[in-house]
């Protein structure tokens, strides 16, 4: 807990110093004010847009901050047909990322400003972009009508023939999807004638409109759940970016999922992959991400009913991978509309430019308190929560050291309990002589007990004493106790020489009731002589002082015990017990008693005490 506790605190401390670094670190780049009035000289507006043109398609975030430059530069020199480029360009942008609704605004706004150059602007290359783009857009809306007629404007402009090209394509597929085949037949043709003349061969493109591109049609023969024949004109839609309509590719690509369905549940697994693969390469160069998206779901499903565990997770990595792309579409489709605001209110922007400026100063100054006060509230939580530990480490220590107290305390109960019992037992043998009139064996007995009970009372306050002192104790207890019944038993002491008795501890009082037990309840009922031998002994760890007797055992002793003896003797072995188990747990030691009978009759007992070296 001790070690626990510091490695908290510690990393609490670190945790606060790197808070307060990061947050010290932490700038916020002032916003420079743009000024319209001081433009960049180094590219001027044909520079400008000619970038933008090339980073539209890649790079369009930065081709919106360099069409705001322009843009701007064309509205203070009041330049209406480079004004028209930029929308022109921003209504692509906004193509590309499929905000058609935003596309025609801006593509509106091109109309308008070259409107205001006068007669002439229908022949420019801007404005028949703006009508293919217009068209598309209304395409995506499923607003036929008015695509097409964007489209059919493009054919009278003095625009590029590729533009021309794109426009008759589109129009002829919309009137072949509105059933208009006459006219979408004429168109084809004055397609095929221009792309001739232009060298820009497209009779692909050509004869898949002319093939009824987006008709499917199915007979799936007279019996239910049997495939029957399977009729269909299912030709991709055409590469030109006229007929890249959401709605029409969403509608062919789910139709190409039904039929993998279909042909799942009709056990043509073969059939079904190829509908999917078919799918996956039209929705991979034209659809959304949306169909992209359920088109690999549907994959991932087709491999799972097959068990085909590898190629259901390659195919969940390849849907995982789209996803991260959907969201970064998503993301970078944020930031260009975000740019797109600026740029609508440009011309506000210009008058409101230092206005704009003092807001966003006023905004980083709020930043940076914000900042400041919640570095405020985490170091003071920090330090509280450092405080709180600390508290609780003292009450834990304070704890801890209430417990230790009150173990010694008991420990000093136990042992002042059997300084009693050993003189009570010594008292009855001096009784045991004046019983018997035998006054000088009485007083040469007191004697030899008045020398015990001093060594005795003089460690009894002692937590520990040498084994030296308990030596002599056990020394003098064995004398007297011999003394009393020589006729019962002889006794030995054997000491290991290599022992230094001064060295090692023991607490006091702890051998001396497992010899009394060994004399009182082992020997004295022995009809023959006894013996009892005490040796103390080295290992490796720890000492053993070993209590070997001959006596009748411990079974038979507790038959010839009476009531009174039982309880006693229960009580007396109780105490050393809980003296060791305290001891143990205080001073982390391991103290540690065994009691085995010495034959397999059960006569003899043997005890040993092992005491650990160092404590």
């Amino acid at each position: 807990m001790k070690m626990l506790s510091r490695h908290i605190i510690l990393t609490l401390l670190l945790i606060s110093f790197s808070t307060l670094f990061s947050v010290g670190q932490s700038k916020i780049k002032s916003k420079k004010s743009y000024s319209y009035s001081k433009l960049s000289t180094r590219k001027n507006v044909a520079q400008l847009l000619q970038d933008a043109n090339a980073r539209k398609t890649k790079d369009p975030e930065r081709a919106l901050d360099i069409i705001k430059e322009a843009l701007a530069m064309s509205i203070s020199s009041e330049n209406h047909y480079n004004q028209a480029k930029c929308y022109v360009l921003i209504g692509e942008i906004n193509e590309s990322i499929q905000e058609w609704d935003l596309a025609i605004e801006n593509f509106d706004l091109a109309e308008a400003q070259l409107i205001l150059i006068g007669k002439g602007y229908t022949n420019t290359e801007e404005y028949s972009r703006l009508l293919i783009g217009r068209g598309n857009a209304y395409a995506e809306l499923e607003k036929y009508i008015t695509a097409e007629r964007n489209y059919g404007l493009v054919p009278k402009t003095k625009g590029n023939e590729k533009n021309k090209i794109d426009a008759l394509l589109a129009s002829a597929l919309i009137l072949k999807n509105e059933k208009n085949n006459t006219k979408a037949k004429n168109l084809l043709g004055e397609a095929k004638l221009l792309s001739k003349r232009a060298s820009d061969y497209r009779l692909n493109d050509i004869q898949e409109i002319e093939s009824d591109s987006l008709s499917i049609t199915y007979s799936w023969g007279s019996n239910p759940g049997q495939e029957g024949n399977i009729t269909s004109n299912d030709s991709l839609i055409s590469n030109g970016q006229y007929s890249n309509t959401s709605n029409q590719i969403s509608e062919y690509s789910q139709e190409k999922l039904d039929r993998s369905d279909y042909y799942i549940e009709n056990n043509n697994p073969e059939q079904a992959l190829e509908e999917l693969q078919q799918a996956e390469k039209f929705v991979k160069e034209k659809g959304s991400t949306e169909d992209k998206i359920k088109v690999l779901e549907n994959k991932a499903e087709f491999f799972n009913k097959l068990g085909e565990k590898e190629k259901e997770l390659e195919t969940y990595r390849q849907l995982d991978s789209l996803r991260v792309e959907g969201s970064d579409f998503k993301a970078r489709k944020n930031v260009i509309l975000k740019k797109q605001k600026s740029i609508t209110s440009l011309s506000k922007d210009i008058e409101l430019e230092e206005k704009t400026y003092e807001i966003a100063e006023k905004e980083e100054r709020i930043k940076r308190q914000t900042l400041r006060n919640q570095r405020l509230v985490i170091n003071t939580l920090l330090i509280v929560l450092l405080l709180v530990l600390i508290g609780a480490y003292f009450i834990y220590k304070n704890a801890k050291a209430s417990k230790i107290a009150n173990q010694l305390l008991a420990l000093k109960s136990l042992r002042s309990q059997m300084n009693p019992h050993f003189i009570f037992n010594a008292l009855n043998s001096v009784n045991s002589y004046i019983a018997k009139n035998d006054e000088r064996a009485a007083n040469k007995f007191l004697a030899d007990f008045s020398k015990l009970m001093r060594l005795v009372l003089d460690n009894s306050h002692e937590d520990f004493i040498t084994l030296e002192t308990e030596r002599e104790i056990l020394a003098l207890y064995l004398k007297l106790e011999h003394h009393r019944f020589r006729d019962k038993f002889e006794y030995s002491f054997d000491i290991d020489e290599n022992i230094n008795l001064e060295t090692i501890g023991i607490p006091p009082m702890l051998v001396q009731p497992y010899i009394e037990n060994a004399i009182w309840h082992g020997l004295r009922y022995k009809k023959e002589m006894g013996e009892l031998k005490v040796a103390i002994q080295e290992s490796t760890n720890n000492i053993i002082i070993s209590i070997i007797d001959n006596g009748i055992g411990r079974n038979a002793s507790l038959q010839e015990k009476t009531t009174h003896q039982k309880q006693h003797n229960s009580l007396g072995l109780k105490n050393i017990e809980q003296r060791l188990l305290l001891i143990n747990k205080v001073y982390k030691l391991h103290y540690k008693t065994t009691v085995t009978d010495l034959n397999e009759n059960g006569t003899g007992t043997k005890v040993e005490i092992m005491i650990p070296k160092k404590r």
